[in-house]
């Protein structure tokens, strides 16, 4: 019986540490390697756990949907813009930018999205 939990503790420590390896390399990858699009907010989920915005956003012709927790920022719940960072190979992997809104002038964006957040 020990046996069998010291093989689950192992490997649950491994799984854990895969795990975080990953994460890590894809912040890091996201934020050398990211691209830059314009989100559209698109209502508000209450959950015990805290509120999520949803939001959608366009790579390439594909739109994408994602929900994020607001934290410390009020941004807009339904038809705010905001700036977003993606991963070029894997736009599913991405961070809204509670605090950078897009401003109105800014209406379109390039098909590959910016390597940087554009002066306006």
């Amino acid at each position: 019986m020990k046996k069998i939990k010291y093989i689950i503790s192992i490997v649950l420590g491994i799984t854990l540490i895969v795990l975080l390896i990953v994460i890590t390399k894809q912040r890091i990858e996201l934020a050398y390697g990211g691209r830059y699009t314009i989100a559209v907010t698109d209502g508000l989920i209450r959950s015990s756990g805290g509120n999520r915005v949803k939001f959608y956003f366009e790579v390439l012709g594909q739109q994408y949907v994602g929900e994020h927790k607001q934290l410390k920022y009020n941004p807009e719940t339904s038809g705010g813009r905001y700036f977003l960072k993606y991963l070029p190979h894997d736009p599913k992997i991405n961070n809204i930018l509670w605090d950078k809104p897009v401003p109105s002038q800014l209406k379109e964006v390039p098909v590959e999205g910016w390597k940087e957040i554009p002066n306006y």
